[in-house]
């Protein structure tokens, strides 16, 4: 018995990642053509380096040309100045997802009501390494259960501009701080006896 399904899995090699992720999403972006419903485009990405977000930003032309809305929530934000949040994509509203969590979870893409990517998990660096996605170009299923769980994770997300943190001081150094604190001088301990 053989089964037959519009999404499938695959391995795809780092270096081939952004340009499958562009391929899959023009030829969703042509699908949603034929749609009477403005398309919603909604991207789960580990941070502004990943190739989904690069994909989305090489296409912005065309997605904006299909008045296509795009939201993007990120699990990391990176510290690379104006790129800082994936905001190279204009128009896209960004959240941030504050919770270290949300990194166990995978990358995401859906666009309509048709198609849907997922991707590995956003723990693991793209760029290094070879990955399993799930690709679905024509199943309404799918993409609804993925765009639900896009839409669970926008409505918690932080919403604007992230607050980058100064990176806690190593804690060989915060030793060295605690060594150099006065110490009181040892009492003898005071033994309690029940009665």
């Amino acid at each position: 018995m053989t089964l037959i399904t519009p999404a499938h899995m695959v391995v795809v090699k780092k270096e081939e990642k952004e340009s499958l992720l562009r391929n899959f999403l023009a030829a969703a972006l042509h699908q949603c053509g034929a749609s009477p419903v403005k398309p919603v485009l909604r991207v789960l990405a580990r941070c502004q380096a990943s190739p989904v977000i690069k994909a989305v930003t090489c296409l912005q032309a065309e997605l904006a040309a299909a008045g296509v809305e795009i939201r993007v929530l990120l699990a990391i934000v990176e510290q690379t100045g104006a790129a800082q949040a994936g905001l190279s994509i204009k128009g896209a509203s960004v959240r941030h997802m504050a919770d270290v969590r949300f990194q166990d979870a995978h990358e995401q893409l859906v666009i309509g009501q048709q198609s849907s990517w997922v991707g590995d998990a956003m723990r693991r660096e793209p760029a290094t390494r070879d990955s399993f996605e799930m690709h679905s170009g024509g199943c309404a299923v799918v993409a609804k259960r993925v765009a639900s769980s896009f839409d669970k994770l926008w409505a918690i997300a932080a919403p604007g501009q992230p607050q980058i943190k100064e990176p806690v001081q190593p804690a060989m150094d915060m030793s060295a701080e605690l060594a150099a604190l006065p110490v009181e001088a040892a009492s003898s301990p005071q033994v309690l006896t029940r009665h």
